[in-house]
């Protein structure tokens, strides 16, 4: 539920209040010692950050992300949420380090988001065509 409501403040750009969802969200996934409660908590709180312009903050939820994100943490957000979590941090990652200046590890991290989108076996974002 945390989830659906950071992305409804996220989309109206609430980003004090998507803050707060996002703190409850890690605060939950922490107290529960639920990994997808984290998951979910870290990339709501990695994109509300980003867009508060916070890059560095914003960059240690998204590798955080990326640390919980296993298969099967992994394939069940999928199929609940339609969006796939590692390959948004992957790619919100690769951004944050641009704008830090960085050169080298974000076309790296960008390459890994393609790679990872183009595998994906969900119909919400599986990116083949039926022939």
């Amino acid at each position: 539920m945390f989830g659906a409501l950071s992305a409804y403040q996220q989309t109206a750009g609430e980003y004090t209040a998507m803050r707060r969802i996002s703190e409850d969200l890690l605060r939950t996934g922490a107290r529960q010692d639920d990994k997808t409660g984290s998951l979910v908590g870290n990339r709501s709180m990695g994109l509300c950050l980003n867009h508060l312009g916070e890059f560095v903050a914003a960059r240690s939820c998204f590798e955080r992300v990326l640390d919980l994100c296993t298969p099967a943490a992994h394939d069940a957000l999928v199929t609940v949420t339609s969006f796939d979590v590692r390959t948004g941090a992957l790619s919100y990652l690769s951004l944050s380090l641009v704008i830090q200046g960085e050169s080298d590890q974000p076309a790296s991290l960008s390459r890994q988001a393609l790679t990872v989108s183009r595998n994906l076996r969900n119909p919400h974002t599986n990116n083949r065509r039926s022939r």
